[in-house]
């Protein structure tokens, strides 16, 4: 046979294989600090763009949550959100006060 699927005529899969944690987040460790392109990393370990490409998205998901889940890393980054606003608001008062002080100054001389 020539490795095709006589029934579908379909290419044969690999085997479905299961990969440890710790190999996906060094993989994706690699390819985000540059040591590694995807492509070359896909073509290195024997991956699918497509695989690495799903690791790749969960990696950066659960950097940008700490570890959390996707719902959990959106509350995470509203409640970061609100706070920066916040501290927004504050600096901007602040910056105003300044302002106003200083016009006061150059009037008064």
């Amino acid at each position: 046979m020539d490795g095709k699927n006589v029934a579908s005529g379909r290419s044969a899969r690999r085997p479905h294989r299961r990969h440890p944690q710790e190999f996906k987040q060094q993989v994706c460790r690699e390819i985000r600090e540059g040591r590694l392109g995807r492509r070359a990393a896909a073509k290195a370990y024997g991956l699918s763009d497509n695989l690495l490409q799903q690791w790749l998205a969960r990696y950066d998901l659960e950097r940008a949550g700490g570890g959390r889940t996707g719902t959990q890393a959106l509350a995470h980054c509203e409640q970061r959100i609100e706070a920066l606003e916040r501290k927004v608001g504050q600096l901007t008062m602040a910056l105003d006060e300044c302002e106003c002080r200083h016009r006061e100054g150059l009037a008064g001389a």
